[in-house]
């Protein structure tokens, strides 16, 4: 992270509302930035893709539309990539006052910020699914992926089952900081992944809600 933002152009504020994308370089050992619209490697930088609704949560705002997690041909080994997005004041006012304290000093949300996984099929609405050997850090935090990964078979690392990440507790809920999301993974060939994150209501409605899907 320290390297991103001495080798990023983060001297200016970034715009609110715009997403920036950096990759790794290993040949120029540097980070780039990407273009908000075009190509990366072959793979569409944000891609149609649709995930499937959760059964229990509203759509508030996208902060991440779905991109591409493409592999790039310098990074000979895992694959690394950075988002950097902000919130607005409206989206913190949201998030804070639903903020519930638990036993033991623990925090719950009913507004989450979530972050979502799956493959870049644009077919049909995908299910949540994990890269191979995925890493994720918010902040510069590592945020432990939920379950086990299944043991090796064959010698070959298995990954585990995707679902989507509630990575609130590590997301600056201030206006004025941006926020970075750094995801490493192992690319697999002839598959592309997608990443998306939103904010999202988390409803009550449960019985009537599960009927319907």
């Amino acid at each position: 992270m320290a390297a991103l933002e001495a080798r990023r152009p983060c001297g200016r504020q970034r715009p609110m509302g715009r997403l920036r994308i950096y990759v790794y370089d290993d040949d120029n050992d540097d980070y780039e930035e990407e273009e908000e619209n075009g190509t990366e490697y072959g793979f569409t930088v944000h891609p149609d893709v649709q995930m499937k609704p959760l059964p229990f949560y509203d759509v508030l705002d996208v902060l991440v539309k779905p991109s591409s997690l493409g592999a790039s041909p310098s990074q000979r080994y895992h694959q690394e990539k950075y988002f950097i997005f902000a919130l607005t004041p409206q989206q913190v006012r949201e998030v804070c006052i639903s903020r519930d304290f638990l036993p033991g000093g623990r925090r719950d949300y009913m507004v989450q910020i979530q972050l979502r996984f799956c493959l870049a099929e644009t077919s049909c609405p995908q299910d949540d699914n994990f890269p191979n050997s995925l890493c994720v850090k918010v902040n510069g935090k590592l945020f432990p992926l939920p379950g086990l990964a299944p043991p090796p078979k064959n010698g070959i690392e298995q990954k585990k089952s995707g679902r989507p990440l509630n990575i609130t507790s590590l997301v600056r809920l201030s206006s004025a900081v941006p926020n970075q999301i750094a995801v490493t993974w192992a690319p697999e060939i002839g598959k592309g992944a997608a990443l998306s994150t939103s904010d999202r209501k988390r409803t009550t409605l449960l019985l009537g809600r599960a009927k319907r899907l």
